[in-house]
Parts: C-alpha cells; sequence; structure tokens
C-alpha cells in the first residue's frame, strides 16, 4: 500500500471518528465570530488574512450551515484538527490541500470539512442525501478576494477512502474525464446517489468537490459543483 493510499485511509477514519464522538453542543470556534463583511457591507478580506494569512476564499450553501473562510496551509491536512484560528479541537475548518491552488480553476478544486453531528462545518451537506433538498437547491457561492465564484451542484456520491486527487490526476484529460463519469455513476459502480438531469460538465470546466466523512469509516460523502460564473466586487 502507498504513502498517498494510507494518507486517505488516516485521513478519513480520523475525520470520520472525530465527527462521530463529538459532542452535540460543540461550539465552531472562531468561525463563527469571522464575518466576510465589513461594517458598511463589503466583502472584506484584508481583515480575514490579517485574522489568518491562511483564509483565501469563503464558501456559502443557501438553506444549509455552510458559511465559513476556507484555509489551505503549507502542511496538507493541518486543519484537519486544529480551527480557524489555530487552536487544536473541534470542528476544524474548511479546507483545501495543496495539490489544489488557490485560483479555483483547477478542473477539480477539493475541500474538506468534518461532519460534525450538530451539522456545523460539513455536517449540514447530509441535507443533500434527501432527494427533494438535492432538487430544490443547487447554488453554491465561493467568495475570493477578487470576486465571487457561483457554482451549480450537479451531483452526490458515496466515494471511497482514498485521496480523489491520488486517483483522479489533475492534469491528465483522461483522468478527468474518469472523474466526470464516476459524479454520473457512483463509485465502483454502486451507483451514483442524485445527479442534476440536463447538467453537462466537460473536462474544461471548473469543478469544487466537498468532501465529507460518514459513520462508514471506508467511504466519504461528495458533494460535487460545476463552476458556471464569477462577478468582480
Amino acid at each position: 500500500m502507498n504513502f498517498k493510499k494510507i494518507l486517505g485511509i488516516t485521513t478519513a477514519l480520523v475525520m470520520s471518528l472525530t465527527s462521530f464522538l463529538a459532542p452535540i453542543n460543540t461550539t465552531e470556534a472562531s468561525a463563527k465570530e469571522l464575518s466576510l463583511y465589513d461594517a458598511n457591507g463589503q466583502v472584506d478580506f484584508e481583515a480575514l488574512t490579517s485574522y489568518n494569512p491562511d483564509i483565501y476564499a469563503w464558501i456559502y450553501i443557501p438553506n444549509t450551515q455552510v458559511n465559513y473562510p476556507i484555509v489551505q496551509s503549507t502542511v496538507d491536512d493541518y486543519y484537519l484538527m486544529k480551527n480557524v484560528d489555530g487552536s487544536k479541537g473541534y470542528p476544524g475548518a474548511i479546507y483545501t490541500n495543496k495539490v489544489n491552488s488557490k485560483t479555483f480553476q483547477d478542473f477539480n478544486t477539493v475541500v474538506y470539512g468534518h461532519n460534525m453531528r450538530n451539522k456545523s462545518a460539513f455536517g449540514s451537506l447530509h441535507s443533500f442525501d434527501k432527494q427533494a433538498f438535492f432538487d430544490e437547491n443547487q447554488d453554491m457561492l465561493i467568495y475570493t478576494a477578487d470576486g465571487v465564484y457561483s457554482y451549480q451542484i450537479f451531483s452526490t456520491v458515496k466515494y471511497s477512502n482514498a485521496l480523489i486527487l491520488a486517483a483522479f490526476p489533475l492534469y491528465s484529460e483522461a483522468s478527468c474525464q474518469s472523474f466526470i463519469n464516476m459524479t454520473k455513476t457512483g463509485y465502483a459502480g454502486s451507483g451514483v446517489e442524485h445527479y442534476r438531469n440536463g447538467v453537462e460538465v466537460k473536462t474544461s470546466d471548473k469543478l469544487v468537490t466537498l468532501s465529507t466523512c460518514i459513520s462508514d469509516s471506508n467511504y466519504r460523502f461528495l458533494v460535487i459543483a460545476k463552476q458556471t460564473g464569477f462577478e468582480e466586487y
């Protein structure tokens, strides 16, 4: 078993166990103290990066609790068990690893968060398990210092605990196409959980995959979205 596979399994196991054991009254540490906007209602990334230089984006999904900064450290999985303020513990932070740029111009940007029992972090992503919720909710926004990206959520998949971008490398068109196929068919032929009819995805598109755990440490729950626009501030 290679190192990347071991790392993927270890990460999934830690995320699964910590989210399952976390008490229902777990607080969200400093994430709730932060705001995307200043007193005048303007997006204020200067204040966010002054708080923590690793903050480079903010994710918001209507009708869920997902409304958090996104961080990236020089050390992969640094924020798995660290909060945005650097303290250890739950719920961790919403983060990406170094394999992804911070531009959201990669074919697939993978964003990780814990499946917290109180629905904080990425716990509320499991609302997309329900067909009715999936059908009625498809919007996602990611704010950066330059502007806001809009996305359409088009697929949810029960995936293995392997690292996604090790299994589907970014710089191979064939692997990107394989990932697109997986969003339609599911992992290992198990069938996709939900797929939005009429959505066409190409290898030239820019995707964001949100990854969180379920009670079975062998698997992760993926919510996958396609970039549909960008608006400068």
